[in-house]
């Protein structure tokens, strides 16, 4: 039996990833931090081991005690707020610690999962390809995913390093995307920034632990470095996907265009105030996320369909389940309240 080692395992993404390889008859272990709701893991069958990526000897003695020759890397703090020290504590020295326990142990494949938010994406609609650029941004979070991704290619000289980029993700236990932007509308109103006709590029969960799984059984003919976008299939503006979810959710709320201008003047005020009143949560709009809701861009997905081996769920059918999805854990949410 094959055996493979992940991180951010209890995550939103990470739970999909455990379950992928789990069903693919792959002995999983899992990093866990000790106070993490593990009951997905557990009923996936899965070996947990806790600890965090602070815990390099723990890590190192797992793999090497296990024979484990393939690790996917998906934790990370995945925010547009908050303090740096934390970006880097978890992002970029997190990944630092995992990268020398994994030297150490001399593994075959190591998968970091990075974001699209690394590449150089402007306000004009783009086809982002592997090849572009860097982010100069200085916001915490592409900062710290852009050091960590380069920090991860760098160890190619001692095993397979696979970077994957995914779009933004949606899907069933989704808890920033969808709703951030459902908990807006239920408000009555959602500004939008910057013009009409941005669109998104989104990636289902499953889809996206669908390709991981195809990713990791291609070993053999994967080069010792390769970035990969990884998107569905489907083109979508910010003012479709927000119809979608007004007429599911709130039917009555007004969704108006801000320019990008008085958006971010709003969002420089919020940051600041927030900052001043030492408030913990994140503001509605911060410059982080503008960029994200104003630039239009589409992935370009070539790289991507070489190593795709699994079909991947149709757009409808993923959009439909992540709905019935929220609409349920709404209702509990609110009972619980």
């Amino acid at each position: 039996m094959p055996k493979i080692f992940i991180t951010g395992s209890t995550g939103f993404l990470g739970r999909y990833i455990c379950q992928e390889f789990s069903q693919r008859g792959y002995e999983v272990f899992a990093l866990t931090r000790k106070n993490s709701n593990k009951t997905a893991l557990l009923n996936n069958k899965v070996n947990i081991i806790e600890g965090d990526l602070d815990n390099e000897k723990t890590i190192y003695s797992c793999l090497r005690d296990n024979n484990i020759e393939q690790v996917i890397h998906a934790a990370a703090i995945v925010s547009d707020w908050g303090p740096r020290h934390i970006f880097h504590s978890i992002n970029v020295r997190g990944t630092e610690k995992l990268l020398d326990a994994c030297k150490r142990a001399k593994i075959k494949l190591f998968i970091y999962i990075s974001t699209i938010d690394v590449m150089d994406y402007r306000r004009h609609h783009q086809v982002l390809a592997e090849s572009f650029p860097y982010t100069k941004s200085k916001h915490n979070y592409q900062w710290s995913k852009t050091i960590a991704e380069v920090k991860s290619l760098l160890a190619s000289d001692y095993f397979k390093v696979v970077v994957l980029r995914p779009a933004w993700i949606f899907g069933e236990g989704d808890k920033t995307l969808f709703p951030e932007i459902i908990h807006t509308l239920k408000q009555g109103l959602l500004p939008l920034p910057g013009k009409r006709g941005v669109y998104i590029p989104l990636i289902y969960v499953r889809n996206l632990a669908k390709f991981i799984g195809d990713i990791v059984s291609q070993i053999e003919s994967l080069p010792s470095s390769i970035k990969i976008n990884v998107s569905d299939d489907v083109k979508i503006t910010w003012k479709q996907l927000i119809e979608i979810l007004r007429k599911n959710f709130n039917p009555r709320a007004l969704v108006i265009n801000v320019p990008y201008s008085l958006s971010y003047i709003v969002a420089v005020i919020l940051e600041l105030l927030y900052r001043l009143l030492n408030i913990k949560t994140r503001p509605t709009l911060t410059t982080g996320s503008l960029p994200m809701l104003a630039s239009s861009m589409e992935i370009d997905t070539t790289l991507m369909k070489k190593f795709l081996k699994s079909p991947l769920i149709p757009f409808e059918s993923a959009i439909s389940s992540t709905l019935a999805w929220h609409k349920v854990n709404l209702v509990s949410r609110k009972k619980g309240e």
